[in-house]
């Protein structure tokens, strides 16, 4: 004899507004009053559509917060004029380039001064120069006056 199934304290409609409210798979069990297993089991493609939603507006709102929100106006002449309700972020904009348009932080570097000719500088000073007791400049100061 098969044993009796347990309903859920919540219709299906509740339980994916939990997932897309960011809900665990266990407070969903504790709320329905069921297993998480059986939560997992039972319920799986409407957690998977609520979080898919989370997912979906969180989205939305980082985007909106990187652009800003505003309401479209026009002046006298007729040329549009953007009124911003709230202004771009633009820290929000770097991480979104970062996360979606493969930007990064790369510094480039380029040392445009003269060489320097390290055979011809003593060893005392190019020691010195390792240990980090002597700059790069002073270096090329010595280069220069031999």
């Amino acid at each position: 004899m098969a044993r009796p199934q347990k309903q859920a304290n919540l219709t299906e409609e509740q339980i994916e507004n939990l997932a897309a409210f960011g809900c665990t798979d266990e407070e969903i069990a504790v709320l329905a009053g069921l297993s998480e297993g059986t939560i997992k089991r039972s319920f799986d493609p409407l957690l998977k559509k609520g979080r898919a939603g989370l997912r979906t507006n969180l989205r939305s709102a980082q985007v909106k917060k990187a652009l800003g929100v505003f309401v479209p106006e026009y002046d006298k002449e007729g040329n549009r004029v953007d009124l911003y309700l709230t202004a771009p972020d633009n820290t929000m904009l770097i991480w979104l380039g970062k996360q979606y348009l493969a930007q990064s932080d790369k510094a480039e570097t380029k040392d445009t001064s003269d060489p320097i000719d390290w055979d011809s500088i003593p060893p005392d000073i190019r020691d010195a120069f390792i240990a980090g007791k002597v700059n790069l400049d002073d270096v090329r100061r010595i280069s220069r006056k031999r």
